[in-house]
């Protein structure tokens, strides 16, 4: 029933209602017997005929040839969009995709990029429901009847969306007639749920461009290095130029081919109106102008910051929340992290690590000459007594052989690690068919030059392990340490080579850790001016250790001020058995060391295992007043929608206390005192840096492992510099220090931001200044010779009152520098 009318009074209506054309029909076939019977057979083989075509289509629409989208997802169609990375600023610092793809509304588009795509791609879209007749029969008469393929394909633009998010699919039979008329449903579909607008939107996010770029977004700024909204007319043109085919008309590859296309494409938009003669012909005088710049997984700025990011996004996207059921998937999801790195600190330091690292290599493999860089420094040594030609002959054969040996264990354990090595095992091949790959060279091998530069050459697989086994590399840390708020991070010269992040990896920090100890000392209640005799100690209890200084330079006292300042590892030592290692370990622990750590007098002088996370904790806890801030880079992230999944609460900004603020204002004292009158003086005279500067250098056994921590009133910078295995190392302390290591990052960096004017105004940032009870602990000698330490009582001769200047340190010159 329908409308409450009985379906017996619905029948009559209608038999009524028919009844005049039904009695016309009769007498019709009555006056015309003979052509009613023709036009009636007619009507059957008619439908005969065409039922098998109301038959494909029935099937097409059921999901016989492939399933068909229905309306729902239609009006929810979701591509994979790539994730964005941005920095403090929001400055687009990378991207995690399947497909380079970036959605952009209508509205950003401008007016000559929408004429150019309906000019080039479908002229009469505004005109046209779905499907274009006219230029279906252009391709019937064109290109099938006279066989003319350059006259045009006949697909709208809601048809090449319908192929672009449905990809057609292979028959044994008519597979181009089958996926034609899919795409055609869909395309009405389409045109049937969205506005022309929204069509030409969905169209330009979804379409590929050039250079596996995916939508009008990711192309512009690929190509462009600019929003869609900026773009000019003969830049638009450039991009859907590339749409007839994303290879032959790449600008970046084939530049004149592009340009042509360009120029056609100029010529349709006059044609369709939108352009006039005149404009049209002096764009297409412009040369192809590109500003181009790839943004990848392996390439654009901050790479081992975006692969550190990347793995610990899982944690973060758990707790966010779910999309429709399941976790978030930074690769199709289109989310917007922005982090706490500031771009353009990050450039300036990356520029810092590699412009230092170019310079230290040649005078690293000027060093070593043709040597390996892991063969051990063995000599030729024999007894005074025993010179006979024989006796020389055996021990240089000896020596060579220890050196052999030393490189073939120190490649076996590397080249464990390497993947082809764990493959080639895998498969079962034997030790000396492995050995045969691993040696045998390989054409057109892709390697990192010294000078930075990439060349293709001939190189085994040991070859190039050997090759990139000598490099030296760095690890840069730059943190705000008011906030904790991570700045720039550098993992290494060149991520896509170097894939190992240097800023996790755990060394021993040397030197750089003593400033630890004396905090601890100075929380017990030591004093700055407390002095110690810089003598050899011997610590039976330890197995007869015996710490010797840099260049075993010894005699006299140094304050502990001074012994910071100068490194001297006998005095270092002396306090932390002072102290107790198991204090020196707990004061550790709460700066921001999170390993395990073994409370030996050692630890005094470096031989922890850390990172420059934790290293860059414990200096920002000094230059915070011990206030330890919580390291962070990430500070909300969005999905597609522009809702928050996670937003770091301020409040978790301002850190826990766990140094009484005088202690640390007394270490940050010391720690200037380094940089003023100690090992990291060269930050004065090598860089010309003036204002307040703090900062510790570290060396490691052997030279492996150079460090350098720097404080400014606005920063803390942590760096090391070493190489892939600590067999890697300059031979000498001279060129293998932290100050000749790892410093000049620190100065080069520096002078970089000091001269930029956006930051101009931090080199004249001062510390914050010393009370007068704190200053007065300061103004001793550092150091003062052989006299006896129970003599000295400088506080008691200074009253705090009238220290107005530091009194002058007695006649003398102290001994060089005692360590790292």
């Amino acid at each position: 029933m329908r409308n409450n009318i009985p379906l017996e009074r619905l029948k009559a209506k209608l038999v009524a209602l028919l009844k005049p054309l039904d009695d016309r029909r009769l007498a019709w076939k009555a006056a015309h017997p003979l052509a009613y019977a023709r036009l009636r057979l007619a009507g059957i083989a008619g439908g005969i005929a065409i039922s098998p075509l109301l038959l494909f289509v029935l099937l097409i629409k059921l999901g016989a040839f492939g399933d068909m989208p229905s309306r729902k997802e239609l009006s929810a169609i979701q591509t994979p969009i790539a994730s964005e990375v941005y920095d403090a600023e929001g400055k687009l610092l990378g991207k995690y995709y399947l497909e380079n793809r970036t959605e952009i509304s209508f509205k950003e588009l401008p007016d000559h990029l929408i004429n150019a795509l309906v000019s080039t791609e479908d002229s009469r879209f505004f005109r046209h429901n779905g499907i274009d007749w006219a230029a279906w029969g252009r391709v019937f008469v064109k290109s099938i009847l006279r066989g003319d393929r350059s006259s045009g394909g006949g697909s709208t633009i809601s048809q090449q969306i319908a192929k672009n998010l449905f990809p057609r699919q292979e028959f044994r039979y008519g597979a181009l007639i089958i996926n034609k008329a899919r795409e055609v449903m869909i395309a009405r579909r389409l045109e049937r749920m969205y506005t022309k607008e929204e069509v030409l939107e969905l169209y330009l996010n979804t379409v590929p461009f050039s250079d596996n770029t995916f939508g009008i977004l990711a192309a512009s700024q690929r190509f462009f290095q600019k929003s869609p909204a900026k773009l000019l007319p003969e830049e638009s043109a450039t991009l859907v130029a590339m749409l007839k085919a994303t290879y032959s008309y790449n600008p970046l590859t084939r530049p004149e081919q592009s340009l042509k296309r360009r120029n056609v494409v100029l010529s349709l938009m006059e044609a369709q109106q939108y352009l006039p003669a005149p404009t049209v012909d002096s764009l297409q005088k412009l040369p192809l102008k590109l500003n181009y710049k790839r943004i990848d997984h392996n390439d654009g700025i901050a790479t081992y910051f975006r692969e550190h990011l990347r793995r610990e996004l899982d944690e973060i996207l758990t707790k966010g929340g779910k999309k429709g059921g399941r976790a978030y998937n930074i690769y199709t999801d289109g989310l917007k992290i922005y982090t706490t790195i500031d771009a353009k600190l990050q450039k300036y330091a990356e520029e810092s690590v590699v412009e230092h690292l170019l310079k230290l290599q040649k005078n690293f493999d000027n060093q070593l000459g043709n040597r390996d860089p892991w063969e051990i420094d063995a000599r030729v040594t024999i007894a005074p007594a025993d010179t006979t030609p024989e006796a020389i002959t055996a021990a240089y054969k000896a020596t060579l052989a220890a050196n052999e040996a030393q490189r073939e264990k120190a490649m076996l354990s590397i080249m464990k690690q390497v993947p082809l090595y764990r493959d080639l095992v895998k498969r079962g091949l034997s030790k000396e068919s492995i050995d045969s790959i691993l040696r045998s060279p390989v054409e057109g091998v892709v390697v990192r030059q010294r000078d930075g530069t990439i060349a293709p050459e001939r190189m085994s697989p040991l070859d190039s392990l050997r090759h990139y086994l000598s490099y030296l590399n760095a690890g840069f840390l730059v943190t705000d340490h008011h906030s904790g708020a991570i700045k720039a991070w550098v993992g290494g010269i060149d991520y896509r080579f170097f894939k190992y992040d240097h800023v996790k990896s755990r060394r021993q920090p040397g030197s750089a850790f003593k400033p630890v100890i004396y905090a601890e000392a100075l929380r017990i209640g030591m004093q700055p001016c407390d002095y110690f005799s810089n003598y050899l100690r011997t610590y039976k209890e330890y197995n007869n250790w015996q710490p010797r200084n840099s260049g075993a330079n010894y005699g006299g006292q140094y304050s502990m001020n001074g012994a910071l300042s100068r490194s001297i590892n006998t005095v270092s030592v002396d306090i932390i058995m002072r102290t107790t290692p198991d204090s020196a370990v707990s004061m550790a622990h709460r700066l921001g060391v999170e390993n395990d750590i073994l409370a030996v007098p050692s630890i005094a002088l470096g031989t922890v295992e850390t990172n420059l996370l934790e290293m860059s904790s414990i200096y920002a806890t000094f230059a915070n007043e011990g206030i330890k801030p919580e390291l962070h880079y990430v500070t909300k992230v969005l999905n597609n929608q522009g809702e928050a999944i996670f937003d770091r609460p301020s409040s978790e900004n301002k850190g826990v206390r766990v140094l009484a603020d005088t202690v640390a204002q007394m270490m940050l004292k010391m720690l200037a005192n380094v940089v003023d009158n100690g090992t990291a003086g060269r930050l004065r005279y090598n860089y010309d840096l003036r204002g307040d500067l703090a900062g510790k250098t570290g060396t490691t056994q052997n030279h492996s492992d150079g460090w350098f921590m720097g404080i400014t009133p606005r920063l803390v910078g942590g760096v090391w510099v070493g190489g892939e295995s600590p067999t890697v190392r300059f031979r000498d302390m001279s060129m293998g220090q932290g100050a000749s290591t790892a410093l000049p990052i620190w100065g080069i960096f520096l002078k970089k931001v000091y001269g930029d004017e956006q930051y101009a105004a931090w080199k004249e940032e001062k510390f914050p200044p010393l009370s007068k009870k704190i200053a007065s602990k300061f103004y001793c000698a550092s150091y003062i010779g052989d006299v006896e330490i129970d003599s000295l009582d400088i506080e008691a001769e200074m009253p705090i009152e009238e220290i107005i200047e530091p009194i002058p340190p007695p006649t003398g010159t102290p001994p060089p520098n005692g360590g790292g």
